[in-house]
């Protein structure tokens, strides 16, 4: 995998919606499917990190050559003629970090943040993270632009992740709400009155009494241990960053400073020796600090 980029890099993940109604024409239209993308993606000057199935992994050194190459793969599927007219629709989500590059290929949470961004949307839709779409929101395609969809909560990621859809000219706009755990998987009404201290109305009124049961004392938790001697505000600070917030964030997340967090990084990375938040991520990633 030394061909692939290092430092700030672009992953772009997509996997085709629906493949299984595909049935017996899935190994030829599959590998049709396959050599577009690839076609595409080869043109912007891709690099291929994974392939499964039906599924693409591929990194870009350039936020823009992303985007122009997910733009240039939707149009080319979108053009095609398909076995008994069956239509191949492919969602793509994009998000810019520095990942760390490993001997089989990049790993941490920029590539889970890609993939989870991928797998809200749908089929022949483009979703760009908030990093993204601030590296090419003044360098789009023409006839191309970004729709705000808002912050959204995604599967193992622990703070909400601002999501941009990608529009383009000539090719499908509009699509149902997200797939996030934002999504209501009900529409039973929240209770939004609790029945603490309605005790003697509901008594009055024939209901089954409510009585508080004793609650058990809740036990005090010691405090987590980082490696290297770092300090529980230290590793709280290092956890942040590796989720991939920036200075101004932690600062929120904590209630403290940003120059008090800058304090705290100078600490942590002269502690375990590094001096990249990408080989900060990395540690913390190797010593579970997440």
């Amino acid at each position: 995998m030394h061909h692939l980029p290092r430092g700030t890099v672009t992953l772009l993940f997509t996997d085709i919606e629906g493949s299984t109604h595909l049935r017996e024409h899935y190994s030829e239209v599959l590998a049709e499917c396959r050599s577009l993308l690839r076609t595409a993606f080869h043109a912007c000057g891709d690099h291929e990190v994974d392939t499964q199935e039906d599924a693409f992994f591929v990194a870009f050194a350039r936020a823009t050559d992303a985007v122009s190459a997910a733009i240039a793969a939707q149009r080319i599927l979108a053009s095609q003629s398909w076995h008994e007219g069956v239509a191949m629709r492919v969602r793509m989500g994009l998000h810019t970090g520095e990942p760390y590059l490993a001997a089989d290929g990049y790993v941490g949470l920029d590539v889970h943040r890609a993939a989870r961004i991928m797998n809200a949307g749908y089929g022949s839709q483009i979703l760009l993270s908030q990093t993204t779409c601030d590296l090419v929101e003044h360098a789009l395609p023409e006839g191309a632009s970004l729709r705000d969809l808002g912050a959204h909560r995604l599967k193992d990621l622990e703070y909400p992740n601002h999501l941009y859809q990608l529009v383009t000219s000539g090719l499908p706009a509009d699509f149902p709400p997200l797939k996030t755990l934002d999504s209501s998987t009900h529409n039973l009404p929240v209770q939004l009155t609790p029945l603490i201290g309605r005790e003697q109305a509901l008594a009055a009124r024939g209901a089954v009494a409510v009585t508080a049961e004793p609650q058990a004392p809740v036990p005090i938790k010691s405090p987590p241990t980082y490696p290297d001697g770092l300090t529980t505000r230290e590793g709280e600070v290092l956890h942040l960053l590796a989720q991939g917030l920036t200075d101004a964030q932690i600062a929120e997340q904590l209630i403290i400073s940003p120059r008090t967090v800058n304090t705290h990084l100078t600490a942590i990375y002269g502690k375990i020796q590094v001096s990249s938040r990408s080989a900060a991520t990395r540690y913390a990633i190797e010593h579970h600090v997440l």
